[in-house]
């Protein structure tokens, strides 16, 4: 599942997305404000058919950074593209 913050690493972070693709890798953020820094985060999530949820560890923040001549944009898309740490 992917979360976003817009209150800072250890902000308060909302789901996104939460598509069950064990190969997503990239995601189009087309939800954001110019003059906004947006922080995300990976949790992987596993589903049973009794009803059960497991819930694996937080991956690293990454974070976007305020777009440049933001003053001139009215909204926009971030693409984040999304690779497990080594």
């Amino acid at each position: 599942y992917l979360y976003r913050s817009t209150t800072g690493e250890e902000g308060s972070y909302i789901l996104v997305n939460n598509e069950h693709k064990v190969y997503m890798n990239l995601y189009d953020d087309d939800d954001v404000e110019p003059g906004v820094t947006y922080y995300y985060k990976v949790r992987a999530v596993r589903e049973f058919s009794n009803g059960d949820v497991s819930y694996g560890p937080w991956s690293n923040v990454m974070s976007m950074p305020e777009w440049p001549g933001a003053d001139s944009m009215s909204s926009g898309k971030i693409e984040c593209s999304l690779r497990p740490s080594v």
